[in-house]
């Protein structure tokens, strides 16, 4: 997609922190976001084009990002936003 979200392909998780991977393009910023419950944390990925006429070259690479979550991971499920998916522990 042009913009929007992502589908995240892993995560590594580290206590209160996860790493999510995605792939998106190089002319694009990208934040990450968690919707946290009991049972899951919810992962939004969501691409920014850059603003202005600059040519830019159509190419993927593999990103990823870091969000805080408010709990540590502990024994929830990492959910894909876009695709409603679970996503594998990298």
């Amino acid at each position: 997609t042009p913009s929007g979200d992502r589908k995240v392909t892993s995560y590594g998780a580290d206590g209160r922190t996860l790493e999510v991977t995605f792939w998106g393009g190089v002319c694009s910023t990208y934040t990450a976001s968690a919707e946290e419950s009991a049972g899951q944390v919810r992962i939004s990925v969501t691409e920014k084009p850059q603003e202005g006429k600059k040519a830019c070259i159509m190419i993927a690479k593999e990103l990823t990002r870091t969000v805080t979550l408010e709990k540590p991971l502990g024994d929830r499920t990492v959910i894909d936003a876009e695709s409603g998916g679970a996503v594998p522990r990298a």
